[in-house]
């Protein structure tokens, strides 16, 4: 899959302080993956559809809202039948610094998190009816500074107030499982590792990822495999089948499919392109 990196000053003119966007996406395969020089909120309006973040994938659906950060790596598909209406609100990075400073409170939430995946959050309507008032403030007039400031505050402390002080926020237990997974002799396990890296029962454990994570325990680790197995490649010499077995998977026919709906190529056509080159490397 391609990759680029947006910066906000090719869509800011001199006078703005931040971008606003209102679209529907294409009905399209994702073909091109993003990181960014600045942050961005975004929120579904209407639709469904796959965000392929940080080599996981997410469900979408109306009133997610997701806070994305600059080394965040992602994408959006749509559903054919159901495209994506998206607002996307994006953020100079100053911006978003200075209010981290300034407000301690937000530490490790939203812009601010350092978790693998950027905060994600389900709206309820009352929620999502607060936020089409702020975004109807935001959409017209000058796009300054002060407005900007406001609107991140506002969608933080107020909006998403209950996010902040912990309540509906990711279970600790679930947080610490989730690190612990990436580790092979975790993840090679498959779901049933996962579930007992949780300590709690598994019907709980596909209910809390569903609620806080948008995905459950097999597809989750099948995405982990995918990804480590992708780095085996184009950093090691070992054989498909000897990474398919680290990944935990000796059914040789279905890695190859997995790998091939994770990355869009077989095994070998992805160690031919990504190959690693010490000296111009090519990703």
């Amino acid at each position: 899959m391609k990759f680029r990196t947006f910066r906000l000053a090719d869509y800011l003119t001199q006078a703005d302080s931040f971008f606003y966007a209102y679209k529907t996406l294409e009905d399209a395969p994702l073909e091109t993956l993003h990181d960014h020089d600045h942050y961005e909120v975004f929120w579904i309006v209407s639709g469904h559809g796959t965000h392929w973040i940080n080599a996981y994938q997410r469900d979408l659906a109306p009133g997610d809202l997701v806070f994305i950060r600059p080394t965040d790596r992602h994408g959006l598909e749509s559903v054919a039948a159901d495209p994506l209406t998206i607002v996307n609100v994006s953020v100079p990075a100053s911006t978003v610094r200075h209010l981290g400073a300034r407000y301690p409170e937000l530490a490790e939430r939203f812009f601010w998190s350092r978790a693998t995946l950027p905060f994600h959050m389900p709206l309820d309507e009352t929620q999502a009816s607060q936020l089409r008032a702020l975004e109807s403030l935001l959409r017209v007039g000058e796009r300054s500074l002060a407005r900007i400031e406001g609107f991140v505050l506002a969608l933080c402390t107020g909006v998403l107030g209950q996010a902040l002080h912990g309540e509906g926020s990711v279970p600790g237990w679930l947080q610490k499982a989730c690190e612990q997974i990436h580790r092979a002799e975790h993840f090679r396990r498959g779901a049933a590792g996962f579930v007992e890296l949780c300590g709690r029962g598994h019907e709980h454990v596909c209910r809390s990822m569903k609620r806080h994570l948008g995905t459950t325990p097999s597809v989750y680790v099948n995405q982990i495999r995918m990804a480590h197995s992708a780095k085996e490649l184009v950093a090691t010499e070992r054989s498909v089948a000897a990474i398919a077995e680290h990944c935990g998977l000796d059914n040789l026919s279905h890695f190859y499919r997995q790998f091939q709906k994770a990355h869009g190529m077989t095994p070998a056509q992805y160690r031919r392109q990504y190959r690693m080159d010490p000296v111009r490397p090519t990703i």
